[in-house]
């Protein structure tokens, strides 16, 4: 990271995901200067709900802000904007003097308020008429507004009671600025926006019983929508009157911090979840509704989007399920467990002698949405399959996964191979060998980024600056901030070894399906 200097200045961005907030300080030329993780709970009181605690965002973005100010010993005058991102979609009700109506909230991966979603779209006339308004390819019980409908209609107080629903970061502006906020990125991921009008459903609102009085006004990404308040400088540390831009959802600001910003451009997100965005001047109505269709932070420009809900959580998964106790002996000898574990599998043959990894350990996602996916190792022999067989599987398992998504887009009109390139960003690309075996499996160039798995900061960071004058647009912006690591190219002969497994991979889980749906009924 670079080293504060004292005549410049600094953007702030607080990325709020679903483990924790990160702070991270951005000087004017992109360079991370510091950053500061603050974690907070998730909470599953019952099947299929999952809840935070606002205040605990809260109370992670003061301690953070304050930390990294000291840390840096940069003066809060020094700091030229704060901007956001993150995780969405979700529902925070506040009341009319900025406080949460409902303690615990519901996030995105949230699904109680499937049956409300239903409802919603039999008003409509069906999924199709649904999803041309709206544009979201999302399973209906993640949707803001089914979880606005299931508030009313099971807790009516909470719903009365609210002033405006909010996203995420829009509450941390609130009890920065005192505003009452929203940005078109992150209303285009609620279910209640018009993705070609720009601007809030008539149709969808009344159609869901909701009062389009509790949405708060939209902006742009880069719009500075407030000042931080005396109250929360003494709080957070900040300087009273520090512009406060609108930012957006995270996959929103990861492409804006990609260099996703001009045709032809397209990034793999290897993260927790793996993820597929690219930049495109209309929205992309997937006729099998598979592929969201989110406002870019360029206005009038679209980020279609999809993903798979367990990329790198499937190694998570791997590690903690097969490689505890050796991970416990490593840790104690200054060993990370998965370094060993990456150089093994590079001595893995491509297609791990025929060992096929289904990688939905955490429903479907893109392209097929079935909630009822599940995981699975399929030519396991006694004989020649060892752990490092099972862990290279998981890394092509995903990268297969990711394919079908780039063959989905590509059904609806993007032709992502064509542009030959993926500007790969996430903790995963990290990983050497991941990154070659995308590579190979795509037939396609992966372009590492700098501090990959810090771009969707990067991104919220470079709407601070355009929002108060540092850049003059997205495109400028991204020539001097987002900087290229490395160039993969892929290998020939491991390309056609793929191409034969990758329609195995396809063919196992579509054989597979019906089971998996049978499975979930026990």
């Amino acid at each position: 990271m670079a080293s504060p200097r004292k005549d410049e200045i600094y953007i702030l961005t607080h990325d709020l995901g679903t483990s924790g907030d990160k702070a991270v300080l951005v000087d004017s030329e992109g360079n991370l200067v510091a950053s500061e993780f603050r974690p907070y709970p998730t909470y599953r009181p019952r099947p299929l709900w999952v809840e935070q605690c606002p205040e605990d965002w809260w109370v992670a973005v003061v301690e953070s802000t304050r930390n990294i100010l000291r840390k840096t010993k940069i003066p809060p005058e020094k700091i030229a904007a704060i901007s956001f991102s993150g995780h969405f979609p979700g529902c925070v009700p506040v009341d009319k003097e900025g406080r949460v109506v409902r303690k615990y909230v519901m996030i995105w991966a949230d699904l109680r308020a499937e049956e409300q979603g239903k409802k919603l779209v039999e008003k409509l006339g069906g999924y199709e008429n649904f999803y041309k308004i709206h544009g979201l390819g999302h399973p209906l019980g993640m949707l803001s507004i089914s979880k606005v409908m299931w508030l009313k209609e099971n807790e009516p107080e909470v719903y009365n009671r609210t002033y405006k629903f909010l996203q995420t970061w829009d509450y941390i502006i609130l009890k920065l600025t005192g505003k009452f906020v929203g940005d078109y990125g992150g209303a285009s991921n609620t279910g209640w926006l018009d993705v070609r009008k720009r601007k809030y459903s008539e149709e969808i609102l009344e159609a869901a019983g909701i009062d389009m009085d509790k949405l708060p006004d939209l902006y742009e990404s880069h719009d500075v929508v407030g000042y931080v308040t005396d109250e929360a400088a003494k709080v957070t540390g900040l300087k009273p009157g520090t512009p406060v831009v609108a930012g957006s959802g995270d996959s929103i600001c990861a492409a804006v911090g990609a260099g996703v910003v001009k045709e032809r451009t397209a990034y793999c997100y290897i993260g927790t979840a793996s993820q597929l965005a690219a930049f495109s001047h209309e929205p992309i109505l997937d006729p099998k509704a598979r592929i969201n269709n989110f406002l870019s932070a360029i206005p009038g420009k679209y980020t279609p989007f999809s993903y798979i809900s367990a990329g790198g959580l499937s190694v998570d998964w791997f590690k903690s399920t097969f490689l505890g106790i050796e991970e416990s002996i490593l840790s104690n000898l200054g060993i990370k467990v998965l370094d060993v574990y990456e150089s093994k599998a590079r001595e893995v043959k491509p297609g791990c002698g025929g060992l096929i990894f289904i990688p939905y350990i955490a429903g479907g996602g893109g392209p097929h949405w079935n909630p009822n996916a599940r995981g699975a190792f399929i030519g396991i022999t006694s004989l020649h399959t060892k752990r490092a067989d099972f862990y290279r599987a998981v890394l092509e398992g995903v990268a297969f996964a990711f394919k079908w998504l780039v063959e989905q887009f590509e059904e609806a009109g993007i032709p992502l191979r064509k542009w030959g390139e993926f500007r790969t960003i996430g903790g995963g690309a990290l990983s050497d060998l991941w990154v070659q075996i995308h590579a190979d499996i795509l037939n396609m160039k992966m372009i590492v980024l700098e501090n990959p798995q810090d771009t969707t900061a990067i991104g919220a960071a470079i709407m601070g600056g355009i929002g108060v004058g540092l850049w003059k647009s997205y495109e400028e912006a991204a020539e001097r901030v987002v900087k290229i690591k490395k160039v993969v190219e892929p290998t020939p002969e491991n390309v056609e070894i793929y191409e034969k497994l990758y329609e195995l991979f396809k063919s196992s889980f579509r054989n597979l399906n019906e089971i998996f749906n049978k499975l979930s009924t026990i």
